[in-house]
């Protein structure tokens, strides 16, 4: 009886290494893609806002050579 609860106990016990070992891995796999979302859309931020700042030039030295 008490071999089978050690058994028992030694069975669940690697399961539940292995789960989180995988939930583990999972969250890294998770945190490293937000993190490659986040720096692209900053990137795209980026060159949003560089492309505003010069159609604001354009429309500025238009209106003001009108």
């Amino acid at each position: 009886m008490i071999y089978d609860n050690i058994s028992s106990y030694t069975r669940h016990n690697a399961s539940y290494n292995e789960l989180h070992k995988e939930i583990q891995e999972f969250k890294n796999r998770h945190e490293a893609y937000n993190k490659t979302l986040i720096d692209r859309l900053e990137k795209q931020e980026k060159t949003l806002m560089r492309a505003l700042n010069e159609i604001q030039e354009k429309v500025g030295k238009l209106l003001k050579d009108r």
